[in-house]
């Protein structure tokens, strides 16, 4: 099996490796695969153990055609939204593009690096090599540069009647050409004598973009996190980790939010971000509200109140956070329509709908919560239960948002238990 050129070089300055890099497989690799269907589409549960080469592999020769397909289309059709977005000329921002892409290539984690190699290597192995030189490493960019803004929220008791949860709305560009094929991929690393490596995690993703890292997530030990695009001083830095490298970093090695908080102030994330991270020890410190970006980490309980200064609103009425006991929130819907919820949904609005749940909260009122702030460019809706290892997902449609439609119910701890195979 033979690796992209440009990944072997970074590579060889971090691993020493042979020339098949066999020393970087697991004699004990695989990978499992369930469907199910949710809104009448065929979606996927994807296990992957093994070294990060092995998982990238696997995946890349069992899904290639659907891989490629939807990774290219899609990458083509955010590439020019976030062109509009942004309001750049085509030129310009594809220039844009491949300058941060290089910038980027040296400081991506190895995990990241073996598992894109791996990905080549087992789509190209299956007869569906990618055309589009390098595309995972500008799609990985591409979505650190068009980054938008969620809801996020993650609560534990007094708040709760005994559960920790975890709510995300993420919201994205809507219509892409994608063929909206969701996942759920867990990953179990293994080292190359196939021992077990770090914590195992889980993704929710679509198949268009479950590579490069983690959009969302929670790992064995309930660690969950959410991140929306966050308007700070210092936007942007090609010094930083990618978001979706940092949130695989947290889940594969940390098993408390205040570790993940400690890990995130070693690694700068390129972009800033509004983050949430919870486990469920219900702890003063497990649950964290963040304020980061490049250069700057600022972390809060649920009894603190954040430094708004730090926060670049135009308008001042968007500036507002009023602490609520055993929960931390935030959203960002500028400009959005609510559903059920006046048009313009601030701060002030949900923490309205947050304070009259408090001291009932269950998974049934997260489901309402969860749909209550959706608007019409939420990609997908997730409630985590971190007590109990579940999740229920809603997935959006090409026409539909993602919480207007069915929530998929996973017991997660079926697909971590894989992990004691390997032991």
């Amino acid at each position: 099996m033979m690796m992209e050129p440009y990944l072997n070089e970074l590579l060889q300055k971090r691993i020493p490796l042979t020339k098949d890099i066999s020393d970087k497989q697991s004699p004990n690799r695989f990978i499992r695969s369930e469907q199910f269907i949710t809104d009448g589409r065929k979606s996927h549960i994807i296990t992957l153990s093994g070294t990060y080469y092995d998982m990238g592999y696997l995946l890349g020769r069992e899904y290639a055609k659907q891989l490629v397909d939807e990774v290219t289309s899609t990458y083509f059709s955010v590439k020019r939204k976030v062109i509009i977005y942004l309001k750049k000329q085509r030129e310009v921002f594809n220039q844009e593009l491949e300058e941060a892409v290089h910038k980027f290539l040296p400081l991506l984690p190895t995990e990241c690096i073996m598992e894109f190699a791996g990905i080549y290597a087992g789509c190209r192995e299956a007869g569906y090599p990618f055309l589009e030189p390098m595309i995972l490493e500008k799609f990985l960019t591409l979505i650190e540069l068009g980054e938008q803004e969620c809801t996020l929220f993650a609560a534990q008791p007094p708040y709760t009647r005994g559960h920790t949860y975890q709510i995300r709305d993420l919201d994205y560009y809507p219509n892409m050409n994608m063929n909206y094929i969701p996942v759920l991929l867990v990953r179990i690393p293994q080292d190359n004598q196939g021992k077990p490596v770090g914590n195992s995690y889980a993704s929710i993703d679509f198949m268009c973009n479950i590579t490069g890292g983690v959009t969302t997530g929670i790992n064995e030990h309930g660690v969950a996190f959410s991140q929306s695009r966050g308007p700070f001083y210092r936007r942007f830095s090609n010094s930083g980790l990618p978001i979706k490298n940092l949130i695989q970093l947290v889940l594969a090695y940390t098993q408390t939010a205040k570790e993940a908080t400690d890990l995130i102030r070693m690694n700068h994330p390129a972009t800033s971000h509004f983050v949430i991270i919870s486990d469920p020890l219900q702890k003063k410190d497990s649950l964290q509200l963040l304020f980061m970006g490049p250069g700057f980490v600022h972390a809060y309980s649920d009894d603190e109140s954040p430094d708004l200064n730090l926060v670049l609103y135009d308008d001042p009425k968007y500036l507002f956070y009023q602490p609520i006991k055993g929960a931390v929130y935030w959203t960002d819907m500028v400009g959005r329509k609510v559903n059920g919820v006046p048009e313009e949904f601030l701060m002030h609005d949900f923490y309205n709908v947050l304070q009259s749940k408090s001291e009932s909260f269950d998974k049934d009122t997260g489901l309402e919560v969860a749909k209550t702030v959706g608007n019409d460019d939420t990609f997908i809706s997730a409630l985590y239960d971190t007590t109990l290892m579940e999740a229920w997902i809603g997935y959006s449609m090409r026409d539909k948002p993602a919480h207007t439609n069915n929530y998929t119910h996973f017991n997660l701890n079926k697909y971590f238990a894989y992990k004691n195979e390997i032991r």
